[in-house]
């Protein structure tokens, strides 16, 4: 890990305890953290740590209880499904901007996106898969033009993200060759500028992926899902 430099230290010492938290894989939903631990591998005090701790739980990415301690958000169903329900709205209106906002080169670099998670699907390449799926929706962001909406889903996907790591299902391959096919006819829609039919697919898309993600509380774990 390296140490941060003091002159950016609140903020560089937010953004490494967010990655920790959210692209390692070090820890689970629900886990608790150690801030001395993470403050002695930073090489700082305890102080940025828990500035740094208290961005991340007005972010809902950590849950922080008195006189227990730190926790990485848990799974939870209820809200799981409202942050579905959130981004089901907002990625539909995402969506219908895009329709319109989007340029032809923008079109064309979702459209190589879409055509490399095809090729990831055949290879059974699940994880690059989901890196994949998160650049497709990223692309339809900047394509919105509308910051608002972009920073209140970036958020969404992060605790979407957090709370689901480690979750699986035998249905893997299955659920992600649907995102692609979703994705592709969402490409077509937004290809032909309809505005109509890239909100109604984006928000079956996000339908079907918490129709997916709340079913697999039930199922034995096997297998990481990641849902973009």
């Amino acid at each position: 890990m390296p140490k941060l430099r003091r002159s950016t230290l609140t903020s560089d010492a937010y953004d490494v305890v967010r990655a920790m938290l959210l692209d390692s894989g070090r820890f689970q939903p629900g886990e608790k953290l150690s801030i001395e631990m993470i403050s002695r591998e930073l090489g700082v005090s305890r102080s940025p740590v828990w500035s740094a701790i208290a961005r991340l739980d007005a972010e809902g990415l950590v849950d922080v209880a008195p006189r227990q301690g730190v926790y990485l958000v848990a799974f939870d169903v209820d809200r799981l499904r409202g942050l579905f329900e959130t981004r089901e709205a907002l990625e539909g209106m995402a969506t219908r901007l895009a329709a319109t906002r989007m340029t032809e080169a923008e079109l064309d670099a979702l459209g190589t996106t879409v055509r490399h998670q095809k090729t990831l699907l055949s290879e059974r390449h699940e994880g690059d898969f989901a890196i994949s799926a998160l650049e497709f929706h990223e692309r339809i962001l900047a394509g919105a033009r509308n910051p608002m909406i972009a920073q209140q889903l970036s958020g969404i996907y992060a605790r979407t993200s957090a709370m689901c790591r480690g979750r699986a299902s035998e249905r893997t391959v299955r659920v992600l060759t649907a995102n692609y096919r979703d994705h592709n006819e969402i490409l077509n829609a937004l290809r032909r500028r309809d505005m109509d039919a890239a909100e109604h697919l984006a928000r079956l898309h996000v339908q079907r992926l918490r129709t997916t993600i709340l079913q697999e509380d039930t199922q034995p774990s096997r297998r990481p899902v990641r849902v973009k």
